[in-house]
């Protein structure tokens, strides 16, 4: 899990048409995702609101908009990123398999914008939209493991700010669900057992001596 004031990890689902920024490295020219930010904005202020190809065009603008943000750091690309994710959310119909994803990175966004200003609402919107997302991905979801890993982080946050044990339990709970999902992808590799050790007994006490460390840090 993420370190105390990093940001949350992008979803492996962000890999996908949503997320053009996947297809922009470090190699790639500045000036090609300048461009694709003002192409898919222009394709997305150009579609009526009940275009049933909007949402997937303004998450597709916000992951290019966030790419920029992580690169140079400017609060006006994560500020309209965060409002065009919740357009993109208000437009996805019920059911539609890419809800969990964009409120999966609506947490995301609002968790960096929250490490960037300190602001408990953002927070609090950040975890209530990682549960959703957890929620409502379908079982086998390919971004079950970084929603679990991502909700643990923010919850861990707010009991480092706050104090309230039940976020660390939950947390706690969320990083052991998030260990079972990773190892269980690993299931089939031989490199599941390290040292004569199964990989998921070394990853649970890794997070129990983690936690235990937090605990007793936070003076409880």
């Amino acid at each position: 899990m993420a370190q105390r004031g990093s940001s949350l990890a992008p979803m492996d689902g962000a890999h996908s048409e949503d997320n053009p920024a996947a297809n922009f490295g470090h190699l790639k020219p500045f000036a090609d995702l300048e461009n694709e930010i003002s192409n898919r904005h222009k394709a997305s202020e150009l579609m009526s609101d009940d275009h049933p190809d909007k949402p997937g065009y303004l998450s597709s603008f916000v992951s290019l908009l966030q790419n920029r943000f992580e690169c140079l750091g400017n609060p006006g690309d994560l500020e309209n990123a965060i409002s065009s994710h919740h357009r993109a959310v208000e437009l996805t119909p019920d059911g539609h398999p890419g809800t969990p994803l964009r409120l999966g990175e609506l947490g995301r966004a609002l968790y960096m914008r929250f490490e960037q200003s300190i602001t408990v609402e953002d927070l609090n919107n950040a975890i209530l939209n990682l549960q959703k997302a957890v929620k409502l991905a379908p079982e086998g979801h390919q971004d079950t493991p970084s929603f679990l890993s991502n909700l643990g982080n923010a919850l861990l946050r707010r009991f480092e700010r706050d104090g309230t044990a039940a976020d660390l339990n939950i947390a706690i709970l969320n990083q052991i669900l998030w260990i079972r999902f990773s190892v269980g992808k690993q299931s089939s590799k031989k490199s599941s057992q390290l040292s004569g050790e199964p990989l998921f007994d070394q990853s649970l006490k890794a997070c129990h001596i983690r936690y235990v460390s937090i605990f007793i840090a936070s003076g409880f």
